[in-house]
C-alpha cells in the first residue's frame, strides 16, 4: 500500500515547513497539519518506508504490514509517521519540537530527492 498522490502536501514557508495530509489521511493520523519551525530541524534524509510493525503506544491508525499514520512513542521518543509499505519517505530529525522524529511519505511522482534538498537549504 502506498500513500496516494495528493495525500500529503509539503510547503516551505519563510519560518517553517508545513506538512498537510489530505482530509482522509489527516483523519487516519488524527492530525490536520504539522508545522516544523526551521529552528527545530536538525537533519533531513530520504528513506524507503520503514517496516510497518505493530505500534503499542500510538495515537492514530496502524495496520501492521500495510500502513502507519499518527503519533507513536518509541524508545522514549515521540514520533510522527504517515506512510505505507512501499513509499519513499522524508525522514526528519527534530530538536526542541513536539516530535523527535517525523517520517512522511512523499506522493508517487514527486521528486523526493529534490524536496529533501529544498528542505535542507533551510537548515539552520
Amino acid at each position: 500500500m502506498t500513500v496516494s498522490p495528493g495525500a500529503v502536501t509539503f510547503e516551505t514557508r519563510q519560518d517553517h515547513l508545513l506538512i498537510t495530509p489530505s482530509p482522509w489521511m489527516g483523519a487516519l493520523a488524527l492530525k490536520r497539519s504539522l508545522i516544523i519551525p526551521w529552528s527545530t530541524l536538525r537533519r533531513v534524509s530520504v528513506v524507503d518506508s520503514p517496516k510497518v510493525g505493530f505500534a503499542l503506544r500510538r495515537l492514530g491508525t496502524n495496520m501492521p504490514g500495510l500502513f502507519l499514520a499518527g503519533t507513536v512513542w518509541e524508545e522514549g521518543e515521540r514520533t510522527f509517521h504517515l506512510y505505507g509499505r512501499n513509499d519513499r519517505c522524508l525522514y526528519l530529525i527534530l530538536e526542541g519540537h513536539t516530535y523527535d522524529r517525523v517520517t512522511v511519505a512523499v506522493p508517487p511522482g514527486e521528486d523526493v530527492e529534490g524536496l529533501a534538498a529544498r528542505i535542507r537549504s533551510f537548515l539552520p
